[in-house]
C-alpha cells in the first residue's frame, strides 16, 4: 500500500528474525510478476544467479505457460497482441529498466475520431451509460472536464473541456461549475467524479448550480486502476477519443517512475502535464466500472 512507511526491504528485516521461533517449521513464500530492477525479489533473483543465496532458499523464474498449463496459447497470444511491453514482465516474467511509453502512441493516434471536437447525446431510447469527471486547478495547471458513455462494450468521449489560470488570473471555479452544469444536465448525469484537491469548497460551489461531486480520493493506487483501463481500452480499440490538441501529447508522455518504498507512480515527465488525460481516464474507469466490466 502506498501509504506504508515500510519498504519491502525494511518487512523483509522484520519478518525474518520474527520466523526463528518456528525453526525448521517455518517457511516464507515471496511470489510476484517482476517489475523493474530493484527491490527484494529482483536482489535476490540476481544472489541466486551467482550462487550466493544461502541453501535454505529457492528461486523459481518462468513465464507464465509454464506454471499454469491450463490456460491456452492463444491467449497469451491475444495479450502479446495488445501490450507487448506489459507482456515482457506479466507474462514471460522479465525484469525490465523501465516501464516508460507507458501507452503505445500508434495506438492513441488510432483512438482519436479525427476532426471530432465534441459528440451530441445519443438518443434517448440508446442504453448509454454516461459519466463525467473533473480534474481541479486554479493557477498554473489546467482545470479539465470529461464526459464518456460505454455503450455495447466500448467506450466514446463526448466532452473534454479545459480551463488554464495563471497567477494574476485564476481560474473561477464558478464559471466551469456553470459550463458543467449545463452539459450534465443534456446528458442526464446525475454526478460528477472529482479527486480530493479542494473537493469540500468546489463541492458547495458545484451545488450551487446543481452538480453533485462525488470525491475519489486521487491515491497511487487508484492512478493506476485507472490508467491501466485506459491502456486497456486504448491497446485494445475499444475506446474513441476526441480529437484534441492537448490529449494525445499527454497520453503519450505518461512515464512510470518507482518512489522510494517501491511503488509505481504513473504520471507526466518534468515539465510535461496529464490534466487532460487524468479528468479522460476517471471518467472511462467510472464507465466502465459502472458497467462491470473491469478488465485491468
Amino acid at each position: 500500500d502506498e501509504n506504508m512507511k515500510e519498504t519491502d526491504e525494511k518487512i523483509m528485516r522484520a519478518v525474518r528474525p520474527a520466523m526463528k521461533q518456528f525453526g525448521k517449521r517455518a517457511i516464507l513464500i515471496k511470489l510476484s510478476s517482476p517489475g523493474i530492477k530493484q527491490g527484494v525479489l529482483y536482489s535476490e533473483y540476481l544472489k541466486w544467479q551467482k550462487g550466493t543465496l544461502p541453501k535454505s532458499y529457492a528461486v523459481f523464474k518462468a513465464p507464465s505457460w509454464v506454471w499454469n498449463t491450463i490456460l491456452p496459447k492463444d491467449e497469451f497470444l491475444e495479450e502479446w497482441e495488445l501490450d507487448q511491453d506489459g507482456f515482457d514482465t506479466e507474462y514471460r516474467a522479465n525484469f525490465v529498466e523501465s516501464l516508460s511509453n507507458y501507452i503505445q502512441p500508434e495506438f492513441i493516434d488510432m483512438a482519436i475520431v479525427k476532426g471530432r471536437v465534441f459528440a451530441a447525446p445519443e438518443p434517448k431510447n440508446s442504453q448509454v451509460v454516461y459519466r463525467a469527471a473533473i480534474d481541479a486547478a486554479f493557477k498554473k495547471d489546467h482545470f479539465t472536464f470529461s464526459v464518456v458513455g460505454h455503450f455495447e462494450n466500448r467506450i466514446k468521449q463526448y466532452v473534454l473541456r479545459g480551463w488554464e489560470g495563471s497567477k494574476k488570473k485564476p481560474i473561477k471555479a464558478k464559471e466551469v461549475a456553470e459550463f458543467v452544469s449545463q452539459i450534465v444536465k443534456q446528458f442526464g448525469i446525475d454526478e460528477v467524479e472529482a479527486d480530493q484537491f479542494s473537493f469540500e469548497p468546489l463541492r458547495e460551489i458545484f451545488s450551487q448550480y446543481g452538480v453533485t461531486l462525488k470525491e475519489r480520493p486521487f491515491t497511487l493506487t487508484f492512478k493506476k486502476q485507472i490508467y491501466s483501463n485506459l491502456k486497456r481500452l486504448i491497446h485494445s480499440q475499444q475506446i474513441d477519443l476526441l480529437d484534441h490538441e492537448k490529449l494525445p501529447k499527454e497520453l503519450k508522455e505518461l512515464v512510470v517512475e518507482v518512489t522510494g518504498s517501491g511503488q509505481i507512480r504513473i504520471g507526466h515527465p518534468p515539465g510535461g502535464s496529464d490534466d487532460y488525460s487524468h479528468a479522460t481516464a476517471i471518467s472511462a474507469f467510472s464507465a466502465v466500472e459502472s458497467a462491470g466490466q473491469m478488465g485491468y
